[in-house]
């Protein structure tokens, strides 16, 4: 049985948001009483991935999937709930954690589109410090 990599439990994640009103009025008036509203992005999400597994995240615009990831890589903090990936919690994990993970959003590239993708490849393992022999065995799976 594969061991447990990443596990998610009971996440939630508020945002509190400042209400504006328009206008310079509004402006002063916002100085002086502050109006502000919550937007739920996770409401108790909970899932384990074993090492082998593969997380994909699909769902509307505003549906948390950044929210999320975000959440397991260590660049949020969740309001609730408890995160561990590789048996320890993203936000505290240091470097050596960042480098074990990969994590892709659909609207950016990781090619350098004025390069050979061989060279933006080759570009790419020097800037993660990639094992060579690693790199090279999963590059020929290409």
């Amino acid at each position: 049985m594969a061991d447990i990599m990443a596990e998610v439990n009971h996440v939630k994640k508020i945002y509190r948001l400042n209400i504006k009103e328009p206008g310079i009025k509004g402006a002063f008036r916002n100085l002086a009483h502050a109006k502000w509203t919550e937007k739920t992005a996770l409401d108790d999400i909970s899932f384990q991935m074993k090492e082998g597994q593969a997380l994909a995240c699909i769902g509307e615009n505003g549906a948390g999937k950044s929210t999320l990831i975000k959440i397991m890589i260590g660049i949020l903090t969740p309001t609730a709930g408890d995160v561990t990936v590789y048996g320890g919690h993203p936000r505290e994990s240091g470097k050596e954690y960042l480098r074990k993970i990969g994590v892709v959003f659909g609207q950016k590239s990781n090619l350098w589109t004025d390069l050979p993708v061989e060279e933006s490849y080759q570009a790419v393992k020097t800037l993660y410090r990639l094992d060579p022999g690693e790199y090279k065995k999963n590059y020929d799976m290409i």
